[in-house]
């Protein structure tokens, strides 16, 4: 959309109170939110002791038959993966644990969330954190584990260029990113205000214009690894 030149910059006070990353030099669409993409697992199935430390873990045999990951848009995670590991470094090491071990391809970030939980899928590689936290709030027995990078996929507001109403779309704008920040916290959604709530260390922004211009890239590497390879 900025490309397109469909947004206006907002020129607000909050910006100050908000995370390094959230705001692009070009301030027509801001980081209202992010969605981690983040291992998961059934704790009933797998013990705290035994889990993966790092990627480089899963070849590991003892992972065979207990691995998944989301179908649809996977692909995002496998390049955020790459930006951070090395791309052949990357591709490499998921051929090698899709080889020895197989994974599991499921449709629905919610869906792959409910069947770790439910003990389908012992180990998901491809959760959103916040639809994993609302389980584990209920009871249920999955938690997260962090396999770094840990990256977080970003989510946008901005004001149309040509906005019926501009000034309510700021002050929508402006509402969204201080009160209704506190909002996406009682949802388990990670906001950027920082004086709502600090987001943990060590998060990794996918960039959303890589994952424009190398999408079609990603998507026939995640095809080949996870889904030729799986039959």
């Amino acid at each position: 959309m900025q490309r397109e030149h469909l947004l206006q910059a907002v020129a607000s006070p909050t910006l100050a109170d908000l995370i390094a990353g959230a705001i692009p030099t070009h301030r027509e669409w801001i980081v209202s939110r992010m969605s981690v993409i983040i291992p998961a697992y059934n704790t009933n199935l797998i013990r705290k002791s035994d889990l993966p430390s790092s990627y480089d873990d899963l070849p590991d045999p003892r992972w065979k038959g207990k691995l998944a990951v989301e179908s649809g848009d996977s692909n995002v995670w496998l390049m955020g993966v790459a930006a951070v590991r090395g791309e052949q470094n990357t591709i490499d090491l998921f051929r090698r644990i899709v080889a020895t071990n197989g994974v599991s391809l499921r449709r629905g970030h919610v869906a792959l969330a409910h069947l770790v939980a439910a003990g389908e899928v012992p180990f998901a590689l491809t959760a959103y954190r916040n639809n994993v936290d609302q389980l584990a709030d209920t009871g249920a027995p999955v938690q997260t584990k962090v396999l770094p990078p840990l990256l977080a996929l970003p989510s946008g507001i901005g004001v149309a260029r040509r906005a019926s109403h501009p000034y309510s779309a700021v002050l929508f704008w402006e509402y969204y990113l201080t009160e209704g920040q506190k909002f996406l916290v009682t949802q388990h959604n990670v906001p950027t205000n920082r004086k709502v709530k600090e987001p943990e260390p060590g998060l990794t922004f996918i960039n959303p214009s890589r994952l424009l211009d190398d999408g079609d890239k990603w998507q026939k590497l995640f095809q080949d690894i996870f889904v030729t390879r799986t039959r």
